[in-house]
């Protein structure tokens, strides 16, 4: 998570010193919303059905890959999308 932390960090910056189109500001919260989403609701999912099989019971199958490509191909467009959008601004 510090990562993550250190790359909002110039966008935040940017953020604050700028103007930028509120469409990428938009873009922005999808991409934090997504990020927080998968942190704190997909991958302790994924991580309680891999220690499982792991650990050699038979889980359920799980959905949440689903989930979490969805939430990262969401992700992706809205960074292309918000970078875009500072480019043309």
């Amino acid at each position: 998570i510090k990562r993550v932390k250190a790359m909002f960090w110039p966008i935040l910056i940017a953020l604050v010193a700028g103007h930028p189109p509120v469409g990428f500001i938009v873009a922005f919260a999808i991409v934090v919303v997504g990020l927080l989403v998968q942190l704190l609701g997909v991958r302790p999912r994924l991580k309680r059905r891999s220690d499982a099989v792991l650990a050699g019971q038979n889980a359920p199958r799980s959905r949440a890959h689903y989930a979490y490509v969805a939430l990262e191909v969401t992700k992706l467009v809205a960074l292309a999308t918000g970078g875009f959008l500072l480019l043309t601004n």
